[in-house]
């Protein structure tokens, strides 16, 4: 059976009801009329009791009903995209208040059915049952104490997941801003709180973990609901080796219960001070400190293998929370996603891949065309974003004298990286990450499909592919 995480929270400005345990799911209707933008939305909120079978607590569900977005896909088709029909996640703390145990179940009848990347179920019903899938198909009875929802003419798909935000963490784990700021350099990677048994540089900071350092950030999980994303991975932005990741449910409160996994990989990028200040200062040696983390997580993990043996002569190693945490990387254990500056570090992160046999995904900075020999030899995953460059100026010949050749080369053939990449058989997920306007997400999506990424990739790339890679198999389809 199939858990769908559950987006929490509900604001009084919503309409709060049932004190402090409220929780809320939702789902999009989309409709073929003629909005192409995806401005003119309209909001339909209803709501209806429930409850958690593990806290029982006097809730009501909330359902957010959006109309005249565009069709994912070109298609001239209403879409519908499910998070949670009402699934609070089981909390430990304790509940106030009666307890009720009122069964939840919901069947959407009647819709075009997209179960998965080409699996289509063209008029089917899709039960839902205390925030679990546990029917879907053409022929599904429709339980009689079920919330008959009537989605005739509607196309149903899985949440999107945002495989690559910087929401819900700390401004200091943000990326830095595009533009310097009033006051003294700030370092590429922020210390950590706490000081002690960690790594000398600060910017190898693996032992940082976002699940642990959340904070409330209501605008940003808005804006990625908006687009459709139900889930986010949440990746510290700073640093060499930057922490763990986490992957979380886009709720409006961040609780235990939004966490759907902790610790999912390790982060890193050839970050290096452009101000010259503090080591690595230079491309070379960010290569030469990430080589040299590597190396010394590996005898850091042997010596304190040999220790705990009691082997004879052998020292007590240091202890070293930095070291400690690559452990699982260096054993091929946990993936490594690498954040690449440029085409040119697609071959220094496979070199690092070689050298220490690492599970290895790279988050691609558009220019991955440029590389695709490599990537499709070495079959890596390649996070792609849909963040296409502007349009250069070029309305006189002096302007058009100032652009040089590889920026407009670039600025044509950026809409072609999702498509050549997945065509070349490599694993590629989608991202809006590094987009100036949120609402270009859509209209670039589009781009790349009609720039040769096939509807089943695109798909894929924002729902089977990232729960794959985030390890989190309850999510990306509809399937039981």
């Amino acid at each position: 059976m199939i858990r769908v995480a559950a987006a929490r929270g509900l604001s009084k400005k919503q309409g709060r009801r049932g004190g402090a345990n409220n929780d809320w799911g939702f789902f999009w209707l989309l409709r073929p009329d003629g909005d192409t933008d995806g401005t003119a939305a309209q909001k339909l909120p209803l709501f209806f009791p429930a409850a958690s079978p593990a806290t029982n607590g006097g809730t009501w569900q909330y359902f957010r009903l959006m109309r005249k977005i565009p069709a994912l896909l070109l298609a001239p088709l209403l879409v519908l995209i499910v998070q949670a029909l009402g699934a609070p996640a089981p909390v430990t703390a304790p509940v106030e208040g009666l307890r009720d145990a009122t069964p939840r179940a919901h069947a959407l009848v009647g819709g075009r059915i997209v179960v998965a990347p080409g699996k289509v179920i063209e008029r089917g019903t899709l039960v839902i049952r205390d925030g679990v899938i546990v029917a879907v198909g053409a022929e599904v009875a429709t339980p009689p104490d079920a919330r008959i929802w009537d989605v005739a003419g509607r196309t149903l798909y899985a949440g999107f997941i945002e495989t690559h935000s910087a929401a819900f963490l700390p401004a200091a784990w943000k990326p830095l801003p595009s533009r310097p700021v009033a006051g003294p350099p700030a370092a590429g990677a922020a210390a950590p709180a706490d000081v002690g048994a960690r790594s000398w540089n600060a910017r190898v900071t693996p032992e940082r973990s976002g699940a642990r350092a959340l904070v409330p950030e209501l605008k940003a999980a808005e804006g990625l609901r908006a687009l459709g994303f139900t889930a986010a991975h949440l990746v510290p932005a700073r640093g060499i080796f930057r922490g763990q990741t986490a992957l979380v449910s886009l709720g409006e409160n961040v609780t235990n219960a939004a966490v759907i996994r902790a610790e999912v990989s390790q982060h890193a990028a050839f970050e290096r001070n452009a101000e010259r200040r503090g080591y690595p200062n230079s491309l070379m040696g960010a290569v030469a400190l990430v080589r040299q983390t590597l190396l010394d997580a590996q005898w850091y993990a042997a010596a304190h293998t040999a220790f705990a043996r009691g082997a004879s002569g052998v020292e007590r190693p240091e202890v070293n929370a930095s070291l400690a945490a690559l452990g699982p990387v260096t054993r091929g254990e946990q993936a490594l996603w690498f954040t690449l500056q440029d085409e040119l570090d697609v071959e220094r992160a496979l070199g690092l891949q070689r050298e220490f046999g690492l599970r290895l995904t790279l988050v691609g900075n558009g220019a991955e065309y440029r590389a695709l020999a490599a990537l499709a030899a070495a079959r890596v995953p390649v996070i792609t974003p849909l963040a296409f460059p502007e349009t250069p100026v070029i309305d006189t010949p002096g302007q058009a004298l100032d652009v040089p050749l590889h920026e407009l080369q670039h600025w044509d053939l950026a809409r072609t990286n999702p498509g050549v990449l997945a065509n070349a058989g490599v694993r590629v997920a989608l991202t809006s990450a590094g987009l100036k306007r949120p609402a270009d997400f859509w209209p670039n999506l589009r781009k790349a499909v009609a720039a040769g990424l096939t509807a089943d990739a695109a798909l894929a790339g924002l729902t089977t592919v990232p729960a794959e890679l985030l390890g989190a198999a309850q999510l990306g389809t509809l399937e039981v």
